[in-house]
């Protein structure tokens, strides 16, 4: 036998040494694709898990901005219907009001309860300090007020950036002799911050598509430029979810409009959680 020849044991014992690496191979190989497999499952569900849970908490938000209107609703309708306040309003009598607003301060939650005259002028203003005269008659909610309607809108108002507002005209011998207006400011850190801690996530409060006041360091002043969310929201009135980039992070976000009582959008509340 030539002196190179491989006996048949070393043959067989290469051969089988061959095949063992070769299924260890395909049992790594298939481990590592069932493990890549069940991870993106995992992340696809823990995905979807988010989403589920930020829209509830979006739908939260709202039903908390719905029951702060309420509240609005009910401080300006009954200042509208007091006999005290149509007296010092035909007479102008800001003493009287303020006197009325100081009643108010010491048992009511708000940013601005504040009276205006037939041509939507205040008279007299608690809360912010808001200079008599001060014109209200090209905003939306004292606009509507004096054409003798309740109205309930999202705007800014009387040195609030952006706030939840209700107001109602005040009658006398069935004509509009001027409007009781109540204000929470949006632009507070109240809100957002009640997001942020009730429900462990980011919070932004948007006017139009100018960022007012959020829980995201370093963005209240910047603008939404995402056409995406903008068309989608501000545009069209849907709510709109998906991934977003701020500030160099990732995040997670729903955004749904803030509308006036005629269905016009003004803003925007955007929820989110950092994926990263």
């Amino acid at each position: 036998m030539a002196e190179n020849s491989v006996s048949p044991d070393r043959k067989d014992i290469s051969i089988a040494t061959k095949l063992i690496a070769l299924i260890g191979g395909l049992i790594i190989f298939s481990s590592v694709v069932v493990a890549v497999l069940c991870l993106s499952v995992f992340s696809r569900r823990q995905l979807e898990y988010t989403e589920e849970q930020l829209i509830h908490t979006a739908e939260g938000g709202m039903r908390t901005l719905e029951d702060w209107a309420v509240t609005l609703n009910s401080y300006a309708m009954i200042s509208s219907v007091r006999g005290d306040v149509e007296e010092a309003i035909l007479e102008n009598d800001r003493e009287a009001l303020k006197d009325i607003l100081d009643e108010y301060s010491d048992a009511l939650d708000y940013e601005i309860m504040l009276f205006t005259d037939s041509r939507g002028r205040v008279i007299q203003a608690g809360g912010y300090n808001v200079a008599a005269g001060t014109d209200l008659s090209s905003t939306y909610a004292v606009k509507k007020a004096l054409s003798g309607k309740e109205v309930n809108s999202f705007e800014p108002i009387a040195g609030a950036a952006y706030g939840a507002v209700y107001a109602y005209p005040i009658l006398s011998g069935g004509s509009v002799i001027g409007t009781a207006v109540a204000v929470y400011d949006l632009a507070t850190e109240d809100f957002v911050t009640l997001m942020n801690e009730g429900y462990d996530v980011e919070c932004t409060i948007f006017c139009g598509d100018l960022r007012v006041q959020s829980t995201i360091a370093g963005v209240v002043g910047t603008r939404q430029t995402n056409t995406d969310v903008t068309n989608a929201v501000l545009r069209n009135g849907g709510e709109y979810s998906g991934d977003v980039e701020i500030n160099n992070q990732t995040y997670f976000s729903v955004y749904s409009p803030l509308k006036n009582d005629d269905g016009t959008v003004s803003g925007m509340l955007f929820i989110a959680q950092s994926l990263e």
